[in-house]
């Protein structure tokens, strides 16, 4: 989960260098990957809260 929301922040900042509209459609799209990350992990039982270790 961390490495999908990483991802999308580093997704991010990399439109701030790209032209508007470009710029865009990167943000909506890392915005999108968020949603659709949690979607799949909530609807399988996984909360943001839980961990993989012992």
């Amino acid at each position: 989960m961390q490495a999908i929301f990483r991802g999308a922040y580093w997704l991010r900042l990399w439109s701030l260098l790209q032209c508007e509209e470009s710029k865009e459609t990167i943000c909506s799209a890392s915005k999108m990957l968020e949603i659709v990350a949690l979607d799949i992990f909530a609807m399988n039982g996984w909360r943001r809260n839980n961990r993989i270790y012992f």
